[in-house]
């Protein structure tokens, strides 16, 4: 009796620990996502707080982050392949996608109205003033696209004006100290940089009310050849960015205090956001999921115009509209509009 029970416990003994080493085994490994960001752009919070709170851990992918500077390294790197997810403003993607790069948008981030800045001398107050001034403006960039369809709208000439791209940690200093630039364009989250050094807000573009205008900004992209081959964990990295958002929605002050850690660390001290600046840039940059994408072919047809792009492009070519019904969803739950 005492052997066929030794033998009973045995069998079972050795099924559990079969199941276990299948288990172990045939268990998938958390896949491993490379997204190139910028570490000094409060557009880019999500990503981070991802990254700070192991979101991703959630979904079975593990996010790895690599800093590049600026939206252009980022479209540079996504065409390559040498990273699977890039964030970035608007215009910045469009450029490789009309050039017929593997890349693709696939949610929207952020949305805000641009923000230009003068000395407060009053040399530069009109519309009328800015011909043959040097404007900081990162090129190619969503801000910059908004601004040259305002200045067309405006009547003014763009090839009578000086865009020089500059770093945006030193822009302040190159309009207020050095005096290199007469305008600049601020990125979501730099007014207070611009406010410290004693710059005012663009007199005209105030009282047209152009300071008030949102327009979509910062947007999430993929490299084709990747989401192709891995549609799965495409999905999953958007649930883990709908979940970061929702964080930040539900529990702003310590997501505030994570993004500006995570920006201070990451730059070395160079950009020194204090959760208070953070959060106060959010009574201006709004976090979205979803937009109508026919807002980006309107975006083409003037990068097209503008000679940054080879041609227009539609929404099909533009979107990955695969994630479209997730995407509205999470907009819905977490903002209650479908936009």
């Amino acid at each position: 009796m005492k052997k066929r029970i030794f033998v009973v416990i045995s069998v079972m003994v050795l099924f559990v620990l079969t199941l276990a080493i299948f288990k172990i085994v045939t268990q998938k490994e958390d896949a491993i996502l490379n997204v190139g960001y910028s570490i000094e752009s409060l557009d880019h919070a999500p990503i981070m707080i991802i990254a700070d709170i192991n979101l991703s851990d959630k979904y079975g992918i593990k996010v790895n982050l690599i800093p590049l500077k600026g939206g252009k390294e980022v479209r540079e790197a996504l065409a390559l392949g040498k990273i699977d997810f890039g964030l970035g403003g608007v215009g910045h993607f469009l450029i490789p996608i009309a050039k017929g790069a593997p890349v693709k948008i696939i949610s929207f981030l952020t949305e805000s109205p641009t923000q230009i800045f003068v000395r407060p001398d009053k040399t530069v107050t009109k519309f009328s003033d800015i011909s043959g001034k040097n404007v900081a403006s990162r090129i190619g960039g969503s801000s910059n696209l908004i601004f040259r369809f305002i200045l067309k709208k405006e009547g003014i000439d763009t090839n009578t004006i000086n865009f020089l791209d500059i770093d945006k940690t030193i822009t302040p200093i190159a309009l207020m100290n050095k005096k290199i630039v007469d305008l600049a364009l601020a990125g979501d989250g730099e007014e207070p940089l611009y406010y410290k050094a004693g710059a005012v807000l663009f007199e005209d573009w105030v009282n047209k009310g152009y300071a008030n205008e949102p327009f979509p900004k910062s947007v999430i992209a993929v490299n084709t050849d990747f989401s192709e081959k891995n549609v799965d964990d495409v999905s999953n990295f958007i649930l883990a960015i709908i979940d970061a958002e929702k964080y930040i929605k539900e529990h702003p002050n310590d997501a505030a205090e994570i993004i500006a850690k995570h920006i201070k660390k990451g730059s070395a001290g160079a950009v020194d956001y204090s959760p208070e600046d953070i959060i106060n840039s959010w009574r201006v940059t709004k976090y979205v999921l979803w937009k109508d994408p026919n807002v980006l072919v309107e975006f083409s047809k003037l990068s097209k115009e503008l000679g940054n792009t080879p041609k227009e492009l539609s929404k099909e070519q533009i979107f990955d509209l695969r994630f479209e019904e997730v995407l509205k969803n999470g907009q819905a739950e977490i903002y209650q509009s479908n936009n």
